[in-house]
């Protein structure tokens, strides 16, 4: 299908697990968040890290980020990667509300924000683009009605993470329009003017997608993101594309 196709279609893409693999400088930040407020977490950091990278694909937010911190903090032999989802989804809503998840939020992303700003470049090296999206999302920038990101993450981080690897004219929205996919999408087919038909959202997580099926936006399941092989079938046979790095782009093309 010619670039042609595109030029009255919006693509949104979410930015953590589509376009950065970014879980070492989320563990960073959540590293820092526990010490802020309990002091120095007693376990190896390494080992503690690769643990935090299997249970990632549960996470959406800094909230989600405490629930799966503090399991590991708390109890060293579980394995909160192996949770079911609703294991995960249960421990979500125990801490929901409460003011000890509250304040790690707060500090996580006070955190992220004083490295991004005052230790750029180690707060850059924590994190990177997928090999191959940014070539693959500017070719899709120069052929779409627009290219936007939709992410819980703070727009002015992925803003300068879109702008290092040379990505310009994306429009962000972030944490601060809303939490909910949801919202962000509407937000994005108002503000380019476009129905829901005519986007393509792109995410890793499948909870995410199956919360906008509504809308009625053309849903894809990256499948290089924070997902599982479960997930990937489950999605499938919700009638949801699952799309690879290779040629993620050229899916989108012909999704129309």
């Amino acid at each position: 299908m010619s670039a042609v196709s595109l030029k009255n279609r919006v693509i949104v893409l979410d930015f953590d697990g589509v376009v950065w693999d970014s879980v070492d400088e989320a563990f960073e930040q959540a590293w820092n968040a526990w010490t802020l407020l309990h002091g120095k977490p007693t376990l190896a950091y390494a080992g503690a890290r690769e643990r935090f990278r299997e249970g990632r694909w549960q996470c959406r937010d800094g909230h989600d980020f405490y629930v799966l911190f503090q399991a590991l903090v708390t109890d060293v032999t579980s394995e909160p990667g192996h949770w079911s989802a609703d294991a995960f989804r249960a421990e979500r809503v125990r801490f929901e509300g409460g003011a000890e998840a509250a304040r790690f939020v707060e500090a996580f992303y006070a955190s992220r924000s004083r490295m991004r700003d005052d230790d750029t470049e180690r707060w850059l090296a924590l994190q990177r683009p997928f090999p191959g999206v940014v070539e693959q999302v500017s070719e899709l920038t120069s052929e779409a009605r627009a290219v936007a990101v939709a992410t819980t993450k703070d727009a002015p981080s992925a803003t300068l993470l879109l702008e290092h690897a040379g990505v310009r004219g994306i429009c962000v929205y972030g944490r601060e329009v809303s939490l909910d996919k949801r919202v962000h999408l509407r937000a994005i087919g108002e503000h380019f003017g476009v129905a829901m038909a005519d986007m393509v959202f792109v995410e890793d997580l499948l909870e995410n997608l199956r919360g906008v099926s509504e809308l009625g936006v053309h849903r894809v399941l990256a499948d290089w993101g924070y997902n599982t092989a479960s997930e990937r079938a489950a999605a499938l046979l919700e009638g949801v594309a699952v799309v690879s790095l290779a040629d993620f782009a050229d899916r989108l093309r012909a999704i129309w």
